[in-house]
């Protein structure tokens, strides 16, 4: 093609047109491409990011209201909590234990046979978190009624104390309201 008729055909009303609408278009396109969409991307980004924010923070509110909820729980126990600490030991202090057992036989009239302890081991360092037993066995002899308040004592003293195993037996074999009976048991002290 000619170079004059090219000039002509843009030059003219019609090429005019074209040439400004395709100029517009070019011109459209790079704004589109290089200025519109990065801050349309950016603006998607941002959005991404402060949704993953809100959940963040909807979890560290969950677990900061846990961490509040625990303290509170504490404070509320803060004088509880020299009972605990006398209930369940942290050493085995069996002494004590058998100071407790034999002033409560003794103030309850119930005679002691046999008092002897079940495998323990003093020297335990397993975990420190987990509750340790201390078993004793226990051979008395009284009758029912002393033996029904040296229970109710031994279960009110602070330092807790199960009882496992019981069996009552007949010293006499005459029944009367004051019968002696042979009481055997496990009793089980627990420290960590």
């Amino acid at each position: 093609m000619d170079k004059n008729i090219i000039i002509q055909k843009l030059v003219s009303k019609k090429g005019q047109d074209y040439t400004y609408t395709i100029a517009f278009f070019i011109i459209f396109s790079f704004f589109v491409i290089f200025v519109i969409r990065p801050n349309i991307l950016s603006v998607f980004q941002a959005n991404l990011k402060i949704e993953n924010l809100k959940k963040t923070n909807a979890i560290y509110e969950y677990q900061i209201q846990n961490v509040i909820n625990a303290q509170t729980v504490l404070v509320d126990s803060r004088d509880d909590l020299q009972l605990l600490e006398e209930a369940i030991t942290n050493k085995p202090q069996v002494n004590q234990l058998i100071s407790d057992i034999t002033k409560t036989t003794e103030s309850n009239r119930v005679g002691v046979n046999k008092l002897s302890l079940v495998d323990v081991n003093l020297k335990d360092v397993s975990r420190s978190d987990q509750l340790k037993i201390i078993t004793f066995n226990l051979g008395l002899s009284g009758s029912f009624d002393y033996f029904n308040s040296l229970l109710k004592e031994l279960y009110n003293q602070r330092r807790l104390k199960i009882l496992k195993n019981i069996s009552i037996n007949r010293i006499q074999e005459v029944s009367s309201s004051s019968g002696i009976l042979r009481i055997d048991l496990q009793l089980e002290g627990y420290y960590l």
